[in-house]
Parts: C-alpha cells; structure tokens; sequence
C-alpha cells in the first residue's frame, strides 16, 4: 500500500506528474463556477459550497484550525482556505481505508496542518498515516529546502516565471498580481514541505526539477517521460521501484 503526495510550487507540473500514477486521488474541490462539464468533476460551485456548509454548521466537529488555513474537519467533509479561496475535500471511501492505495493532492499548508494533528484526525475522518506516505518533493533550485532559511530569490523566480509561461501556453492571459501573489505565498509553504518532511520519512526532493507545466503542454508525452525519468533518478533504489509499481502501465 502507498500513499502518494505530489507537492511543490504553482505551475512546477504537479498536476501533469499525477498523471503517472495508476492511483485513485484524492484532492480537494475547488470552488467556481464550472466552466465545462470536466471541471465541474473537479468543482463546486459557490452556491453548492454554501450549501454543504450550511449542512454541516451545526454537526459536531473533529478539529477546527485557525489562520490562514482555517481548516475544519468533520466526519465526512474538511473545509479550508487555500490562499484567500476556498475548497472542500471529501472523506471518501477510499480515504478513510487505511490498506487503501492514493494519490494525495492537498495543498501544503493543509497537509502538514492535518499531520501535525493526526492523532486527533486519523481514523475519525480519514487514514493519513506518514509511515503509509510518500512524498515527491519539486523544488527547481539546487538547493535543499532544509538550507533556505525562507524562500531563495531563485525559487520565487522559478515560481513567477512558471506561471508566467503557463499562462502564455494557455490562453495568454498572465495576472501578474496573482502570480506576484503566489511567489510571495511561498514563505507559508516551505515551511509546510519542511514540516512534512519532518513527518514522513519516505520523503523524496526532486531537485533541479525542470518539468514545469508549460513544458508539458509544449511537448506533450515525451515531458511527462522525461519527468518519470526524473522521479525515479532522485529516489534511493527501494523507493524507486515502489513509485515505478505505482505507475500506470504506459507511463
């Protein structure tokens, strides 16, 4: 059984790099109105995010943080900020089954929040125990998270330049304030790796990671290879052939 974390900056290809796994996922719905029937698989709308409040307002809950995550776990649902928006994930079947296999794609101040309190939260709302983790970690720079006092201007640049280049792939339109916005979020979330990092000793940082979103959308298949490629190299060998295990048969 594994449990597989992907975690890393905005636009570093997190979300192409799940695409190797022959696992279920796990991960939050974010809230907007769908803008086609494949995202409404991934998102609640504003008026169906109020209503799963509202119904779970007076049910007793589990645990119940403060800022900036203001995370509150119920039995069958968590609900949180992720910078300054909000998304909900569900308890599902899958996740609440410790001898279940995942892909987990929470962000990560709200991962390490949830470890942090895991004696709390494991097996009243879900199975997140970090000896059944596996971490991939995507850091660009040659320089360990555990060596950065706070954010190096190479990573925040890697973060800015990432997005920048997402944008003019896709559909042109760069926010520069959000992107500015996201860069600076990142004194939160290198905190939330190392905490993490301190929780699940199958942690593996991919360094030097090149992968980044846009690249995938340039070149398609062979990116994503290359990535696997990357993965597998920067994994101890035991690691290495339980992440090849867990990858789809065409990956």
């Amino acid at each position: 059984m594994l449990r597989v974390c992907i975690l890393g900056h905005s636009g570093v290809g997190k979300t192409h790099l799940a695409r190797l796994f022959a696992l279920e996922g796990w991960e939050p719905f974010r809230v907007r109105e769908p803008r086609s029937d494949a995202d409404a698989a991934v998102c609640k709308s504003p008026a169906e995010y109020a209503a799963l409040v509202e119904d779970h307002a007076h049910r007793p809950l589990i645990y119940a943080g403060g800022p900036p995550n203001d995370l509150r776990v119920y039995h069958d649902w968590s609900f949180f900020d992720v910078r300054n928006t909000s998304q909900c994930l569900e308890h599902t079947t899958a996740a609440r089954d410790p001898s279940t296999s995942l892909r987990v794609e929470i962000f990560a101040p709200v991962l390490a929040e949830m470890l942090e309190h895991q004696d709390e939260l494991d097996g009243r709302a879900f199975s997140l125990n970090p000896d059944d983790l596996l971490v991939l970690l995507l850091n660009p720079t040659a320089r360990s998270i555990h060596d950065m006092d706070g954010p190096s201007d190479e990573l925040r640049l890697a973060t800015l330049l990432a997005i920048r280049e997402r944008a003019s792939v896709d559909d042109g339109n760069f926010d520069l304030a959000d992107g500015l916005r996201r860069a600076e979020g990142l004194d939160h979330e290198l905190e939330a790796w190392k905490t993490i990092a301190k929780h699940v000793p199958q942690t593996v940082e991919c360094l030097r990671w090149e992968h980044f979103e846009y690249r995938h959308f340039v070149a398609g298949p062979s990116e994503l290879a290359r990535a696997r490629a990357s993965v597998l190299a920067a994994a101890p060998p035991e690691l290495a052939a339980r992440l090849e295990a867990a990858m789809a048969p065409s990956a």
